[in-house]
């Protein structure tokens, strides 16, 4: 396990640092430009620049964007991770290990990872602007902002097994996506912190299962 972690944050560093470095610059950014229209700095505007209470009806577009972007980067940081050991090492992979300890390994790799990148724009964004908000309740927020990608990403994980054996559903899932997404919750303020735990774990073992069965047509899609 000690191996695929240091390899995946190596792989970070050297092939998607920009990509990184791009999104903490654009939230930083996108808080000051905040700061400057609403000439304040309480704390709605550090849920909103972190996207913690985002919410469709709000009409804000630029706060969208940052949703999308936000949630967007997190999936790509998640599969990059996956999809290069499928793409580099697939044929040597099981002669070292068993299917669900790589993959629940390499999950828990994407985890620290992600882990990682939030607590650094937590950093960024909170200690020069909101020392003052220290406290336990934050230490929540964070943690269920970490659980609610977590939940995301192994969403995202377990739907490219799923295509890799059954492509034709690609269609039905996007449509379905589509006409349910503002149905979707997307405030990680208003979660409960004990159903998302619940719902992770689900997660975890759902796509424990998913990878094993279907680990050849994973590996022959990538």
């Amino acid at each position: 396990m000690k191996y695929i972690i240091l390899n995946d944050i190596s792989f970070i560093i050297n092939n998607r640092k920009r990509i990184v470095f791009s999104y903490l610059l654009i939230a930083t950014i996108y808080f000051w430009y905040n700061v400057l229209i609403d000439s304040s700095k309480d704390i709605y505007l550090l849920y909103k620049t972190l996207s913690l209470d985002y919410n469709y009806n709000n009409g804000d577009w630029l706060e969208t964007l940052m949703y999308v972007y936000s949630i967007t980067i997190y999936i790509y940081i998640a599969l990059s991770l996956l999809t290069k050991d499928l793409k580099s090492s697939a044929s040597n992979i099981f002669l070292r290990i068993d299917i669900r300890k790589w993959i629940l390994f390499k999950i828990f790799s994407i985890h620290i990872i992600s882990t990682l990148i939030l607590i650094c724009m937590y950093i960024l964004i909170i200690l020069p602007n909101y020392m003052n908000l220290l406290s336990f309740d934050l230490y929540i927020l964070l943690f269920k902002n970490i659980l609610y990608i977590f939940l995301i990403q192994n969403v995202i994980i377990v739907l490219l097994a799923i295509f890799s054996k059954f492509k034709t559903v690609v269609p039905f899932t996007i449509i379905l996506v589509l006409t349910n997404i503002f149905v979707f919750p997307t405030s990680v303020l208003s979660l409960n912190g004990i159903a998302i735990l619940i719902l992770f774990f689900f997660s975890i073992i759902f796509l424990l299962v998913i990878y094993k069965i279907l680990f050849v047509n994973i590996f022959e899609s990538n």
